[in-house]
């Protein structure tokens, strides 16, 4: 259970809950429980039902999905201005991907009945988790014809801005292998793609970690799907 000095503080709340009434807020934050996600840490594995919903603080969580290499590839990232379990809105609780933590950190969890109650009766929770579901298609479109059309290093440097946006800091743990399979592509073609930016100045790689030294020349670099689906956001949820 949560306090109401706990509720209170603007940092424990994440952008999707900061958007309800502090009514509806505090209700809802008095069913979780902070919990701390570890990095690599698989929350639920695709074909499993969720038993858990999660609205993350300072941590990220990849949704990727299983290939017949035996990869796991990228499918989106979630970090505070969403949560995991959008699709129990639609009454479906099965998860057609696998949920595991790429940044480690903490993250507000409620179990599944308890949320499945909260958004039969408190109505700005159903409608903006219902816009949050919309955004999410949106941007898997989107994705499906950046991945066709757009050039790796475009799309690398888009990632990255993705993790940036949801962390606190600069560097973050992202190794090559790891982008390699969340992108879909051979890690050869990461290491150059990596290695193109950080010749320009845009980034340093050291050791599995990646540090973003000039944020501007990476949203130069990326493709242009960055900065839609934050707009949309902003609009429907901002």
């Amino acid at each position: 259970m949560v306090s109401p000095e706990q509720v209170n503080t603007s940092t424990n709340v994440n952008r999707l809950l900061a958007g309800l009434t502090r009514r509806d807020r505090e209700q809802v934050l008095a069913g979780c429980t902070r919990v701390v996600l570890s990095g690599g840490m698989i929350l639920v594995e695709a074909g499993e039902a969720m038993a858990q919903v999660y609205f993350p603080i300072d941590c990220t969580i990849c949704l990727t999905t299983p290939t017949e290499t035996g990869i796991q590839l990228g499918v989106s990232l979630i970090g505070y201005e969403g949560m995991l379990g959008t699709t129990l809105s639609t009454g479906i609780a099965m998860l057609q991907v696998r949920a595991s933590v790429q940044e480690g950190g903490d993250a507000w969890r409620i179990s599944r009945n308890k949320f499945m109650l909260l958004l039969a009766t408190l109505p700005l929770l159903q409608r903006r988790v219902f816009s949050y579901l919309h955004l999410t298609l949106d941007y898997l479109v989107r994705k499906s014809v950046c991945c066709q059309f757009h050039l790796l290093e475009a799309r690398l440097a888009y990632w990255l801005l993705m993790v940036h946006d949801r962390v606190d800091e600069d560097a973050f743990e992202l190794t090559h292998q790891m982008l390699a399979d969340l992108l879909g592509v051979r890690r050869v073609g990461i290491t150059l793609a990596a290695r193109a930016l950080q010749s320009r100045g845009l980034i340093s790689y050291r050791r599995g970690t990646i540090t973003i030294l000039d944020r501007e020349g990476v949203m130069a670099a990326a493709c242009t799907c960055y900065g839609v689906s934050e707009a949309a956001y902003e609009r429907l949820l901002g």
